[in-house]
């Protein structure tokens, strides 16, 4: 029995008592009832607000009923259009796919999907706390299964035999991403402890690569950094509910492969009836100096012109990034292809923890439906 005592969340906890029968909510209700699970480096966390209304728009104008998030993250927008109803009552989206390449952040959201997972997802968590033994741990594991290598000056700490068993195929390099998730899917323990690290490490560090450690001891009382801990448990299980209430799917796989079968689903004439929602690592050059390294899984400056040459020939999407007076930018692109409407969030604080620096720029989201 834990020594951490964790609020229980009614069986009677649905969307619609939450949203009392509207169609939109506000953001001070999002944030009370539905929390960002997890900290990532533009997690939109605190900016939901300036999506709700496109997602809103295109699914009701173009009929789409599945909502895909290509790049999760926090999985703050997956909840969002999970709990999405229209002026009938009735859920704009059947069913939400949440897709992400971080094995820990894939973990989370396939461990959510289930209950008895969530609880034990919780268990494993309040069997660790805040110390940076436990964050150099977690790190040290995370990082292994992120990058499929092992660094020799950060041991991996672990007595779970499957997890000792893909830390060997790693060592040996017999182990790809995929067969990595595969070997996840069919072993529900291990996802929730892997979760459970992942949340640790998210918890005791910066936010982005999860590669500092955040001593709070000078601010706060041991207390204090156990209640960061609780807060977390008690919001996965309010999660739970806006998870179950959808089909909710959990994928790892790349978002540019997705795109590239849309592509050439959309070329042999099929319909779809997907809404893309794509905030991926932002283009290098809109970044901060100091705000390069930031992310476990990049995408290049070449990968990002896949990705839009991908979007010029689907429908349905919403893009996230920056505005940069850059020839070379291909999100410029897209303001000259039919249907893509572009729309300027205003300038915003990109902040990483991370580095303590500071970098403001304006916010864009490019948005296209479908042409009738």
């Amino acid at each position: 029995m834990s020594k951490y005592r964790i609020k229980s969340i009614s069986s009677n906890f649905t969307v619609r008592s939450l949203i009392n029968n509207k169609s939109r909510y506000s953001l001070e209700d999002f944030e009370k009832k539905v929390p960002q699970v997890v900290n990532r480096y533009g997690g939109k966390g605190k900016s939901f607000e300036d999506y709700r209304e496109p997602i809103y728009y295109i699914a009701t104008e173009t009929g789409c009923t599945v909502f895909a998030d290509l790049f999760g993250g926090a999985g703050t927008i997956a909840l969002l259009a999970a709990s999405l109803i229209d002026n009938n009552n009735s859920q704009i989206f059947d069913s939400i796919i949440f897709n992400d390449l971080d094995v820990g952040l894939y973990c989370i959201f396939s461990s959510l999907q289930d209950e008895d997972d969530t609880e034990d997802m919780i268990d494993n968590i309040l069997k660790m706390e805040y110390s940076r033994y436990f964050f150099n741990k977690t790190r040290n594991i995370m990082k292994a299964l992120n990058t499929l290598k092992l660094n020799a000056k950060k041991p991996i700490e672990t007595d779970d035999e499957a997890l000792l068993e893909i830390i060997e195929l790693i060592k040996e390099k017999k182990l790809t991403h995929k067969e990595l998730i595969d070997k996840l899917e069919n072993n529900n323990q291990l996802k929730a402890y892997i979760a459970a690290c992942e949340y640790i490490r998210s918890v005791t560090s910066f936010n982005g690569a999860g590669e500092t450690y955040r001593d709070h001891s000078n601010k706060y009382y041991e207390k204090d950094r156990t209640r960061l801990i609780i807060r977390g448990c008690e919001n996965f299980r309010k999660a739970v509910p806006f998870i179950r209430q959808a089909d909710f799917k959990v994928y790892s796989v790349s978002a540019l492969d997705i795109l590239k079968q849309a592509a050439i689903e959309k070329e042999q004439g099929k319909n779809s009836n997907i809404l893309y929602f794509l905030d991926p690592p932002y283009y290098h050059p809109t970044r901060g100096r100091n705000a390069k390294k930031i992310y476990d899984f990049e995408l290049s400056n070449e990968d990002h012109r896949i990705m839009i040459d991908s979007l010029k020939k689907i429908d349905n999407w919403i893009l996230c990034g920056y505005d940069i007076d850059d020839a070379d930018n291909p999100y410029k692109e897209l303001e000259s292809v039919p249907g893509v409407e572009r729309i300027d969030l205003g300038e915003k604080e990109l902040y990483s923890r991370i580095i303590e620096t500071e970098h403001r720029n304006n916010e864009i989201i490019w948005v296209k439906k479908t042409i009738s």
